[in-house]
């Protein structure tokens, strides 16, 4: 999903901002890093 919304082929104009961008991605990594976690216990 963060790698079609910052994409201007698709998204056009209406691409992420850097600070949004910067954020999401740092979502994912909790995400993923929690799934993990999740799974190890």
């Amino acid at each position: 999903m963060m790698v079609i919304a910052m994409n201007p082929r698709i998204m056009g104009r209406l691409t992420l901002p850097r600070p949004m961008l910067v954020g999401g991605w740092l979502a994912t990594l909790v995400m993923a890093l929690v799934t993990i976690g999740f799974f190890a216990i």
